[in-house]
């Protein structure tokens, strides 16, 4: 009569110690990686001009707001440069960012409701080098 073999509870211990050291090794590896740089990388950065039109001053009002999008997750300059900066006009926006080394590359308008509200939308880009 053939005896079948059967694991201790030393070695399934053992086995199960294993697998769950391996799992906690390789979750914690593939959280940790590091970010590396290309040469010629851009970033990208929209400025948004929300135009309403007021009917009682008979005049337009502008919120202008400055989007860097996630970079600022990554840590290559000063978070100073980035801050959130308000202006009156958006030609006084787009001077700023121009003066800043972004250039322009897309601009887009956005009618809300027809005739007294719309959006512009301008993509600037920037190298990173």
């Amino acid at each position: 009569m053939k005896k079948i073999i059967s694991p201790s509870k030393h070695s399934l211990f053992a086995i199960i110690l294993v697998i769950c050291l391996g799992f906690t090794l390789w979750s914690y590896s593939t959280s940790d990686k590091t970010i590396t740089r290309v040469s010629n990388e851009k970033m990208y950065c929209q400025l948004s001009v929300n135009n309403v039109f007021n009917r009682l001053q008979q005049s337009w009002t502008f919120e202008i707001s400055i989007n860097y999008g996630s970079f600022l997750k990554y840590d290559y300059k000063s978070l100073e440069e980035y801050k959130v900066k308000s202006f009156t006009d958006y030609l006084d926006a787009l001077n700023y960012l121009g003066s800043r080394g972004w250039k322009l590359v897309l601009t887009n308008r956005h009618m809300v409701d027809g005739y007294n509200h719309y959006q512009d939308y301008y993509l600037f880009e920037k190298d990173t080098n």
